[in-house]
């Protein structure tokens, strides 16, 4: 192999090293950003519930999270509620508060909330023009039309929003 025996002796060469897990100090998706934000901020928890927000979250431990927060603002004290949470969460929620953190949480709360709204109108596009070609394909007329009228709408709500 052209390699002489004596650097070989032995010595194996040293593991890669693994990438260090992201344990960042901001939270990842805009679900898990909502719940950090309502666990900062108790007083916008009445104002996600009332968007109607977390009945959109696709992942269900974050929507859980969100739930039990809405239910433990309206019972227990904010340090309770902290300490339900999942360590990492907690602990950057934690951080936060002690750094006395003073970022704009309502933009990042409206951001976030706009993000999960567009996924969710993106989802709903999307079946909506598969029903239309597949009623197409089948040569379905009446089911064309309907799912016409209904993407119609649904363009007319998104633009108005």
């Amino acid at each position: 192999m052209g390699v002489r025996e004596d650097l070989l002796g032995g010595v194996a060469a040293p593991a890669p090293q693994a990438a260090p897990p992201a344990t960042g100090n901001r939270a990842q998706s805009a679900e898990e950003q909502i719940v950090e934000i309502m666990a900062l901020e108790p007083r916008l928890v009445a104002r996600v519930e009332a968007s109607g927000v977390i009945a959109d979250f696709t992942e269900p431990e974050w929507r859980a999270l969100a739930e039990a927060i809405v239910v433990g603002a309206k019972t227990d004290e904010p340090a309770a509620i902290i300490e339900r949470l999942p360590r990492d969460l907690r602990d950057r929620v934690v951080r936060m508060l002690l750094d006395a953190d003073q970022e704009d949480r309502e933009r990042r709360l409206a951001d976030c909330t706009a993000r999960i709204r567009a996924r969710r109108s993106g989802r709903t596009r999307s079946a909506v023009l598969e029903a239309l070609r597949a009623a197409e394909s089948r040569g379905d007329v009446t089911a064309a039309r309907a799912a016409q009228e209904e993407l119609n709408r649904f363009l007319s709500e998104r633009n108005r929003t």
